[in-house]
């Protein structure tokens, strides 16, 4: 089961160092709507580099010439009471949540800080593509979830975390980053 815990640290991998967060310099459409994404895995969070640098090259961003990024780490500090909703599972409602980020319909999150829950990274995202391009069957039907769900589970699915508000903004204490070079 996921959580949430004072004192855990999070890494956030990209293209450059991550001190403030300003959520409004990330991607739209993504699993859990805008937020800051973090991950308890370093390795995930590292992986995650070579997406960053692409994306940043392609916008003019970085020089093309970069190939080097950065993890972050954070510390959790629960300072204030935040809400979060958890997806222990890649199941039904996790796929429509998602499915509802990236289509994109504007997904009422319910007012949560934090969304914690299984990621759909770059090897689960063709899958997901099907699912909502209608190939495993009508998006939403029963049939069309689990299919895409049996797709995806053979995967090892990582959990983020994606941190939504100030509130949650704050109990993030930015504790250093370390230089990773990509090849």
């Amino acid at each position: 089961m996921y959580s949430l815990t004072d004192e855990m640290i999070l890494y956030h991998g990209s293209y450059a160092e991550i001190r403030d967060i300003d959520i409004t310099k990330g991607a739209p459409n993504k699993d859990f709507g805008d937020g800051f994404y973090l991950y308890s895995s370093k390795e995930e969070a590292s992986n995650f580099i070579n997406t960053s640098l692409l994306k940043a090259k392609e916008k003019g961003i970085i020089p093309l010439d970069i190939d080097f990024g950065f993890i972050s780490a954070y510390k959790v500090k629960l300072n204030k009471k935040i809400k979060v909703k958890v997806f222990n599972d890649a199941d039904s409602e996790w796929l429509t949540f998602i499915s509802n980020n990236r289509m994109p319909i504007n997904m009422n999150d319910e007012g949560y800080d934090v969304i914690i829950g299984k990621i759909a990274n770059d090897k689960t995202n063709s899958t997901l593509m099907f699912y909502l391009n209608g190939a495993y069957g009508p998006i939403d039907s029963k049939e069309a979830k689990d299919n895409c769900i049996k797709m995806l589970l053979p995967n090892i699915l990582s959990e983020q975390y994606c941190f939504k508000s100030e509130d949650s903004f704050s109990c993030l204490e930015y504790i250093g980053s370390e230089k990773k070079w990509v090849q």
